[in-house]
């Protein structure tokens, strides 16, 4: 476990990538190592600058719930959701396989770990929301979970205010379904990019020029 630890500490991503593949083959085979280990190792290596640790982790993770470890929801639904909410899709796809794992495996996530999830990504300096995560919320949202609606329209609202034109067409979608099913955003208008605020008819940001919404 020393030896292991200080592998995740190098400053070197291959050997960090190395030493989580190495934690996979030891659970793979039945070691036995503290669960509160390999829970922290996942939460380091999840957070990770480079995408291949934060991949590896999603891998290891995999293999916890492959091995039926004693792994609280909360630990796996922030793990997973984290990883499926990344911004390299290498790493969307490891924790797209991990989720699939966990699913079939008969883990029931209740609708509180999803929202703890939500909460702790929302909190997390880090996060940056994207098309994977307005869909997801979506569809979470869809099937009857019941998610914090201060974190939804949180999340929702950052799509609005994104540079990136279609996360901000995304999150106008989304936003048009979620208001129908009684979540209430904000009436005032949102800050977007100067070419936004012409096609969205808002705040221009550059030319500080106010736009009133049509009704």
């Amino acid at each position: 476990i020393k030896l292991l630890n200080k592998g995740l500490g190098f400053s070197d991503s291959d050997t960090r990538e190395a030493t989580l593949e190495a934690w996979c083959k030891l659970v793979q085979h039945g070691i036995s190592i503290p669960v509160e280990e390999s829970v922290k190792a996942v939460a380091i290596a999840a957070s990770d600058e480079e995408w291949k640790v934060r991949r590896a982790a999603q891998f290891l993770l995999e293999k916890l719930a492959s091995a039926k470890v004693e792994l609280s929801i909360q630990e796996i639904t922030f793990a997973v959701y984290k990883g499926l909410f990344d911004s390299d899709p290498n790493v969307r796809g490891a924790a797209s396989i991990t989720k699939e794992v966990i699913d079939n495996s008969g883990i029931v996530v209740k609708s509180e770990d999803l929202s703890t999830a939500f909460i702790g990504l929302s909190y997390d300096p880090k996060f940056k929301v994207s098309k994977v995560i307005l869909e997801l919320l979506r569809n979470v949202i869809k099937s009857g979970a019941q998610i914090q609606k201060e974190i939804v329209i949180e999340i929702v609202t950052k799509g609005l205010t994104d540079s990136e034109t279609d996360i901000k067409e995304l999150a106008l979608a989304v936003r048009k379904e979620l208001s129908g099913l009684g979540y209430e955003f904000p009436s005032t208008c949102l800050l977007y990019t100067s070419d936004a605020a012409d096609d969205l008819l808002c705040v221009d940001l550059g030319g500080r020029r106010i736009i009133k919404k049509k009704k």
